[in-house]
């Protein structure tokens, strides 16, 4: 059976790879990185070679190259280092011939890659077993010659691709219909011209220079170059290699390939993949607009302190916060897909990480009256980390457990050093994850199939965000599950120095009863979600005004002389921030403080929000609570005037 061979790759990647290999009837050989230094003894029968994570990977393509020469090499590291080492190929002396990077998420991609790959080795396999053939006839018959020359020819007019023969000047000697189909068009013919005439610069340039480097290796190596091709721009594939002397005609034999329809269509999904990041980005912004009135409703419902509102407050508030919860997925997702998703990391113990999201999940936890076993220990598991991001790992496990198991079951978390890693285990008994699934659990939208009585919801993102997060913070997720036995999730991170533990002084909160007189401006299009702070921000005695647009804004403003603004960022005719430029252009309301209160809430957001001079930054749905803080540090601070 003939093989492929993996290199370096995480469990998951290589799950994907052997799937993907059985599909095109091959092997998974796994190698170690240090095998193909040396020439394996057998080589002939492997059609692909996929590397992972190697620290050098230009180094370790060179040495599979030299190994496994004609074999295609795939490699598979998150989409920066891709582009770094596209950049390296671009410019390596040994070129890039037959090597794909494909990001480690994209796993639709490296389908459509593998799949190329394979077709373009079998086909170049194929010719070259025939011409072999004839060339073992030639050797052992001589009187055949015409009729393997004959057969040759037959060969070569029927062949889908383009095969040429150029000199060692570049000069057309020889082609084949296909080759003269991709070479010909308005103008002098091929036969007779150096094969770069044919392309436009730079790529021109870039053949001419790839064919002065024949001398050194032998080998064409294999690039895309494009021409003018009736109307239209055409992309071919080159690869090739130089005449053996036996034939007495010093030069380079060249494969051409029509690659356009292949590059569209990465080009397609590249732009269908953007498309939806961007969509899934604005559809979690408008989400939060309507979910921030009815939380305010919510909350001020239970400030009257009625019981017999208690049942629908909490019922509200408890379905709320699932669609808030949902709303973050969908933004978590887009923003690791675009590459903003940033961490603010600090040396911690995993207990302390652990135990928020404990006590996130716990509401969960207690609605299914599910038992908890946490075997975490409270000193000696330091991990360099954003507690807020890994807890929500963490978070996700727990209540992803507690969605598969039976009501009143057993989950447990367990954390240990095992060599130079912290390695957390999240356990359940439910059903387990079937195995045709386990391959792709952790992709976007994959969900075990529920039955109807069992369907809980989710959008199938959670799973998808740990392993992106727990990448973030260089780690590994893997899962390991058998059906009817229960699922493990085994969270492997690098040990780090030991963290300080000493608490951060909490910062003193001043009295609720600053706030009563306090003038405050709120600037929000919802107008539902402007009354009802208005009506909150009343309760606690301040005086307000509220404004839904801009220009509404600005004319109101000067005369009320606001203390605190509570700025709307998406407006219509004019946005928060111009709003609040030309307010700071009033000399009395040059020291004001803003807040903003944005449905926009990734690093971006935050940070433009801050360089804009905006005291704090909330983000819709916004808690009463968080928004009393928020009101309360503005007027400690000494910004606004007294």
């Amino acid at each position: 059976m003939r093989r492929a061979v993996a290199i370096d790759l995480d469990a998951d990647t290589r799950a994907v790879v052997a799937q993907l290999a059985a599909d095109e009837g091959l092997a998974l050989e796994v190698w170690d990185p240090a095998v193909t230094s040396t020439v394996p003894e057998r080589t002939a029968d492997i059609d692909l070679v996929v590397l992972g994570a190697v620290a050098t990977p230009t180094r370790q393509i060179r040495r599979c190259q030299l190994a496994l020469p004609r074999v295609p090499v795939i490699v598979v590291q998150p989409e920066a280092a891709c582009r770094a080492l596209a950049e390296a190929l671009r410019i390596s002396p040994f070129g890039a011939r037959d090597v794909d990077c494909v990001p480690l998420e994209a796993s639709d991609l490296l389908r459509e890659r593998v799949h190329a790959a394979l077709a373009r080795h079998r086909r170049r396999a194929s010719l070259g077993d025939a011409l072999d053939s004839l060339n073992r006839q030639l050797a052992a018959a001589p009187a055949a010659q015409r009729g393997a020359a004959a057969l040759l020819g037959r060969l070569l007019a029927i062949a889908p691709i383009g095969v040429a023969i150029i000199d060692r000047g570049g000069m057309v000697r020889e082609l084949n219909p296909r080759a003269a189909q991709l070479l010909g068009g308005p103008g002098a013919g091929p036969i007779g011209a150096a094969i770069w005439q044919r392309f436009r610069e730079p790529d021109a340039q870039r053949l001419r220079t790839l064919l002065a480097q024949l001398d050194d290796d032998g080998d064409v190596r294999h690039e895309v170059f494009a021409r003018e091709l009736d109307g239209r721009v055409c992309h071919i594939e080159i690869s090739g290699a130089a005449l053996p002397p036996a034939t007495g005609t010093p030069g380079c034999l060249l494969v051409l390939e029509d690659a356009t329809q292949r590059l569209q269509l990465v080009a397609r999904l590249t732009a269908a993949d953007r498309a939806k990041d961007e969509f899934l980005a604005m559809l979690g912004h408008e989400l939060r607009n309507p979910l921030a009135p009815i939380l305010t409703a919510v909350e001020l419902l239970r400030m009257r302190d009625d019981p017999s509102l208690v049942q629908f407050t909490e019922l509200i508030q408890r379905h709320v916060e699932h669609m808030v919860q949902l709303v973050d997925d969908l933004l978590d997702v887009a923003r690791i897909a675009q590459g903003k998703l940033e961490l603010r990391q600090r040396r911690t113990e995993l207990v302390r990480v652990i135990a928020q999201a404990v006590e996130a999940a716990s509401a969960q936890l207690e609605r299914e009256a599910q038992r908890l076993e946490v075997d975490v220990p409270a000193h000696g598991l330091p991990v360099f980390a954003d507690e807020g991001r890994l807890a929500q790992v963490f978070v996700n496990l727990l209540t992803n457990a507690s969605k598969y198991s039976a009501r009143g079951a057993t989950i447990e978390i367990t954390a240990r050093v095992e060599a130079d890693q912290v390695v957390a285990r999240v356990s359940d008994h439910g059903p387990g994850i079937a195995p045709e699934l386990l391959p792709r659990i952790f992709e976007p939208f994959v969900q075990e199939r529920q039955s109807i009585e069992r369907a809980r919801g989710g959008l199938g993102l959670g799973l998808a965000i740990v392993k992106n997060l727990v990448t973030l913070h260089g780690g590994s997720v893997a899962a390991i599950s058998e059906l009817g036995r229960g699922s493990e999730f085994v969270i492997r991170l690098p040990l780090t120095e030991p963290a300080d533990d000493a608490p951060a002084p909490a910062p003193a909160r001043p009295a609720p009863s600053r706030l009563a007189g306090r003038r405050v401006l709120i600037v929000d299009d919802n107008v539902d979600a402007a009354t009802l702070l208005a009506d909150y921000l009343a309760m606690l005695g301040c005086r307000v005004e509220t404004a839904h647009d801009g220009p509404d804004a600005l004319q109101i403003g000067p005369p009320f002389q606001p203390q605190i603004v509570l700025l709307d960022i998406g407006l219509p005719v004019l946005d928060g921030y111009e709003v609040a430029r030309r307010l700071r252009a009033i000399d009395t309301l040059a020291s004001v403080p803003f807040i903003a209160i944005s449905g926009y809430g990734h690093g971006d957001a935050h940070e433009r929000s801050r360089q804009a001079g905006f005291f704090a930054h909330l983000v819709k749905p916004v808690s009463l609570e968080a928004l009393r803080d928020a009101l309360l540090r503005a007027m400690s601070a000494g910004d606004a005037p007294r």
